[in-house]
C-alpha cells in the first residue's frame, strides 16, 4: 500500500519528495499497533481534512491500511513531516494547531517541539495560504463574495466571542508588545513595499465619497470614526465597580507600557534649577506640550513647566 499512498499524496502540491517519502515510511514503521491512553493517537496517513481529496478513506474500518497508531511525539512529528513536504492550508493549519494544543494539554513537553524559528516559518506559510484561500471569490445564491465574507455570514460570531477576541488584543495583551514583532512587521513592509502601496490603496477606499440612505454625502473614514468614537467613549462599570470607558483604559494601559519601556527625563524648573523630578516620558508628554509625541535622544524641550533633559 506504500506506493498507493504515495500516488494519492502526489495529487497535492508536493514541495519536497524526499520528506514525503520519509513521512509515509515513518507512519508505517512507527505503528505501535494498539492505543495507550493519553500517550498515543490514531493517525490517518492520508489526511481526512474536508479540503483534501481523501474523504473516501476516512473510515478506518473499511480502509485499515490508512490507519497507524503513533505515540504522541511521533504523531506530532508525522504532522511536521507532512507540513514540510506538502503545501496545503489544511495540512499546515493542522500542524500549527497541534504544535500549540499538544503543549497546552500536556501531550508534549516544550523540549519535544521543533525550534521556534522553524515553527514561525511554517506558521507564516500557513497564514499566507489562509489569506489566499479566504480572498478567493465564490458565487453564493447568485451573489459573488470572498470565502472570508461567506464564512462570516455562515458562522456569525456571538457578541461574547467578539468581545473575548477584542480583549486578547487590548492594551498590553496586544502581540505588538512581544519581542521582535515590530521588527518582523517592519521588515515585511519594507521588503514588499507595503507601507506605500497599502497607504495609497487605503486612502482611495477610505476617502471615496458615497451617499447614505439619508441622502448625506460621507466617506468610510468619517463613518468609521463616528463608530469608534461612540464605542470608546461609552461608559461601563469595571470589575472594581469604577465607571470608565474603553478610551480611558487604553490610555492607562498605554501609559503603563510606556513607563515600562519608554525613556525617562529630568524635569527641571525654569526658574529654579535646584527643583527637579525624574519622570517617564509618558508623564512628561502629559504635562509638557513642548515635548514631541515621538521623543528623540537629542531633543531638549522647553515649556511653561520646565526643561526636559533626556537621561
Amino acid at each position: 500500500m506504500r506506493e498507493f499512498i504515495l500516488q494519492e499524496l502526489m495529487q497535492l502540491t508536493v514541495i519536497n519528495n524526499n520528506i514525503l517519502l520519509e513521512y509515509v515510511d515513518f507512519c508505517i514503521e512507527n505503528n505501535i499497533g494498539h492505543q495507550i491512553p493519553r500517550k498515543s493517537a490514531i493517525h490517518h496517513i492520508l489526511p481526512r481534512a474536508k479540503r483534501l481529496p481523501f474523504q473516501k478513506y476516512e473510515n478506518l474500518k473499511e480502509h485499515p491500511w490508512n490507519k497507524t497508531i503513533l505515540t504522541n511525539y511521533n504523531h506530532y512529528y508525522a504532522h511536521y513531516l507532512l507540513a514540510k513536504s506538502i503545501s496545503h492550508i489544511s495540512i499546515s493549519h493542522s500542524f500549527c494547531a497541534m504544535h500549540k494544543k499538544d503543549l497546552i494539554n500536556g501531550r508534549l513537553d516544550k523540549i519535544d517541539l521543533i525550534p521556534e524559528i522553524e515553527f514561525n516559518k511554517i506558521y507564516e506559510e500557513r497564514n499566507q495560504q489562509s489569506s489566499k484561500y479566504l480572498k478567493e471569490m465564490i458565487k453564493v445564491n447568485d451573489v459573488i463574495m470572498s470565502r472570508g465574507t461567506y464564512n462570516n455570514l455562515r458562522y456569525p460570531r456571538p457578541k461574547h466571542v467578539i468581545e473575548k477576541m477584542s480583549l486578547k488584543m487590548k492594551g498590553n495583551n496586544n502581540i505588538i508588545h512581544l519581542p521582535g514583532v515590530i521588527e518582523r512587521i517592519r521588515k515585511t513592509k519594507i521588503c514588499n513595499n507595503l507601507d506605500i502601496a497599502g497607504a495609497e490603496k487605503a486612502a482611495i477606499t477610505m476617502k471615496k465619497e458615497y451617499i447614505t440612505k439619508d441622502g448625506k454625502i460621507t466617506t468610510i473614514y468619517k463613518e468609521n470614526a463616528k463608530k469608534i468614537s461612540k464605542t470608546v467613549t461609552q461608559e461601563y462599570t469595571d470589575q472594581n465597580g469604577n465607571i470608565t470607558t474603553i478610551a480611558l483604559e487604553r490610555g492607562k494601559s498605554k501609559r503603563l507600557q510606556m513607563i515600562k519601556n519608554g525613556k525617562w527625563y529630568v524635569i527641571r524648573n525654569v526658574f529654579d534649577a535646584n527643583i527637579e523630578m525624574i519622570l517617564p516620558s509618558a508623564y512628561v508628554r502629559k504635562i509638557s506640550p513642548g515635548l514631541y509625541t515621538k521623543t528623540k535622544e537629542n531633543y531638549l524641550g522647553m515649556s511653561a513647566y520646565g526643561k526636559n533633559i533626556f537621561l
